[in-house]
């Protein structure tokens, strides 16, 4: 491998190192939502689905209590 060469591929993992840093620096929690077990009534708060026997109520939050709503026109 020469010179010109190495130096073109540092040159593209520096660029890709800079986009990969600036994309994960953009990236948002993710959100809360409430969800209802459709057997038990029993509520919780969890940023991920609960599967079966369990319907979402509401949201999206932004605190794991599921209080602070997540305002979607800013």
């Amino acid at each position: 491998m020469n010179i010109n060469r190495l130096k073109l591929n540092v040159c593209h993992l520096a660029a890709y190192s800079a986009f990969l840093l600036c994309s994960i620096s953009d990236a948002a929690p993710a959100p809360w939502f409430r969800w209802q077990s459709i057997t038990t009534g029993q509520m919780v708060c969890t940023q991920v689905p609960m599967g079966k026997g369990w319907k979402m109520l509401n949201g999206p939050f932004k605190d794991s209590q599921c209080r602070v709503k997540v305002d979607l026109h800013s």
